[in-house]
């Protein structure tokens, strides 16, 4: 089985892109998506957290935005977070692998947004890269619902630039054009260098 690793900054598109090998029928794994369940649902992971970051407990509930705001600016605690949430988020990513494994899946795609900065590029065959320039991005993510400039430059500082990332991946889709764009060039990676008709 094939196994890409699917990555990109806060605002790249490396969502887009992921949903569109997902219409394709290739099974994908969000990582961020998977953290989200883990902070919504495990009783002991929302324990820890709240005994940890009482701050981001408003209304009976973990605020995602506050906790980010908290963890972000303070390299320690967000270490002491990724402790909890990270092994979750690894055991489902296992078991995903495994349920596809044992189906004899030819190519599946983890999406994850730091992929380098965890070194989990080490346990995929290949890895691609989509990237957007500073301005689009900051364009694309402010854009959003509970997201500010503070915020953001708060994200960017924990991730690792463009420029190292490039030179990691083995494929990059660069995301500042049109999604069209976005598309052809994702199938050209697929059916081209992996093989994978889409």
């Amino acid at each position: 089985m094939i196994i890409v690793g699917l990555t990109g900054s806060i605002g790249s598109g490396k969502s887009f892109v992921g949903n569109f090998l997902k219409s394709k029928k290739i099974p994908i794994y969000h990582a961020d998506k998977e953290a989200n369940k883990i902070l919504e649902n495990d009783n002991l992971v929302k324990r820890k957290i709240i005994k940890l970051f009482p701050n981001a407990y408003i209304n009976k509930k973990i605020n995602r935005t506050k906790l980010a705001l908290i963890v972000f600016k303070d390299k320690k605690k967000l270490k002491k977070l990724e402790s909890i949430i990270h092994p979750k988020v690894e055991q489902s990513k296992k078991k995903f692998l495994s349920f596809h494994k044992k189906k004899k899946t030819k190519l599946v795609i983890l999406e994850i947004p730091i992929l380098f900065e965890t070194k989990g590029h080490k346990n995929c065959n290949y890895t691609i890269l989509v990237y957007v320039n500073k301005k689009e991005q900051f364009k694309r993510v402010l854009a959003r619902k509970n997201m500010s400039k503070e915020k953001l430059k708060v994200i960017l500082s924990n991730q690792m630039s463009n420029k190292k990332k490039k030179k990691m991946a083995d494929f990059t889709i660069n995301n500042n054009s049109t999604k069209k764009k976005a598309r052809e060039k994702t199938k050209k990676i697929m059916e081209k260098k992996l093989s994978t008709n889409l």
